[in-house]
């Protein structure tokens, strides 16, 4: 994949540019593009996202997609380098992870700009908010805000290919020498930092920075439950955390995790027949253990009782699909250890967020858990 000039404003985006993309990714081997039309254009909280529809001539050949997502820094620049990397170095070599096709990245460190050429998929994929409390879509997903109905789980066929998905990602890169790479194992920052597994010294700077920084302000601004009982555990858990993790480390089995697993990340195909996903969002992916992405996905986006029913059957599915993949030498019973491992800590996320009616859940988790037994 050859890389262009970054694209940082929307006047920039020109059909012979959208064409050399296409072509360079062998989707356009014939024919041209006529035009190139703004749909829309948005900010997200890592990127200005620009929906673009594109017209070809009549002799256009082969699987030219009419819808396109342009991902990228705005006129005030900045760099989102983790997902610059991630599409550029790591996407190609995932095909059976359903991933989002990516026909361009650029990037510029001077500037400094990027951008990421997506096909856009909201045709044919949506969010699935059914396991999602209505504080819990107001949050993750502000196009079903209005969504009142009550939550239920997914049919069954989805939480398998919920599963699917990230066990062949964790497959592909499980136990890998690339992401032992610096660039790979440094944690990225934000709140999904504590499932990172760097080095054991960045693993106590996190903890210590969970406990001086992000817990005082959000302590004082709320005292009472669920937050109370939170920072009794909390105190104690991230002066834990270091102590459980870094061993673990040592052990191996570690993979490249999305981190951010929640159900605003995946999207759902429109046909109802049909069980096909994708996975979004990978600017916080992350060396770490690969039950992280289950915990996270199900203890902060799924009502609790909800979670109770689905989470040890999809964990089940999640080991068996590991094990098709090629995973050796790691037992469910380690499975499900570093899924508790990853309960426990859950609710340092939501507490990081300031978001109560998640904390509740978190710690409920952690009870379910018997997370209490590991504080040190």
């Amino acid at each position: 994949m050859a890389q262009s000039e970054p694209v940082v404003a929307i006047s920039d985006i020109k059909p012979e540019w959208v064409e050399s993309c296409l072509r360079e990714y062998f989707i356009l081997p014939a024919g041209a593009v006529e035009g190139v039309r703004v749909v829309e254009s948005f900010n997200s909280c890592s990127a200005r996202n620009t929906r673009l529809e594109v017209d070809y001539s009549p002799g256009a050949a082969g699987n030219a997609p009419k819808h396109l997502m342009l991902r990228h820094s705005d006129r005030r620049g900045g760099m989102n380098e983790r997902e610059v990397r991630f599409y550029s170095e790591l996407a190609p070599q995932l095909p059976q992870t359903p991933t989002v096709p990516c026909y361009d990245v650029a990037w510029d460190y001077a500037v400094p700009c990027w951008h990421v050429l997506l096909l856009d998929v909201s045709p044919s994929h949506d969010h699935g908010p059914q396991p999602l409390t209505v504080e819990q879509r107001q949050f993750l997903m502000p196009t079903h805000a209005e969504d009142s109905s009550a939550p239920q789980p997914y049919l069954d066929r989805t939480y398998d290919a919920i599963a699917e998905a990230y066990a062949s990602l964790h497959a592909r890169w499980w136990d890998d020498s690339l992401i032992d790479e610096e660039r790979h194992a440094k944690s990225p920052g934000g709140p999904h930092c504590i499932a990172a597994v760097p080095s054991a010294e960045e693993i106590v700077s996190i903890a210590k920075h969970r406990f001086e920084c992000s817990f005082p302000k959000y302590r004082a601004q709320w005292p009472n439950e669920p937050f109370a009982r939170a920072w009794e555990m909390c105190e104690r858990a991230v002066k834990t955390w270091p102590q459980l993790l870094t061993p673990r480390a040592e052990a191996g089995n570690l993979t490249l995790v999305q981190s951010d697993s929640h159900l605003g990340n995946i999207l759902l195909d429109r046909n109802p027949s049909s069980s096909h996903i994708y996975v979004l969002d990978w600017d916080a992916y992350q060396r770490g253990i690969g039950p992280w992405d289950l915990a996270c996905l199900l203890i902060l986006s799924h009502a609790p009782d909800i979670r109770r029913k689905v989470e040890r059957r999809l964990l089940g599915t999640y080991y068996q699909a590991l094990q098709r993949y090629g995973v050796v030498n790691y037992s469910f019973d380690q499975c499900v250890a570093d899924y508790r491992l990853a309960a426990f800590a859950c609710p340092f996320i939501p507490i990081a967020w300031g978001r109560p009616e998640f904390v509740s859940y978190a710690l409920t988790a952690f009870d379910d858990w018997d997370c209490a037994d590991l504080l040190i």
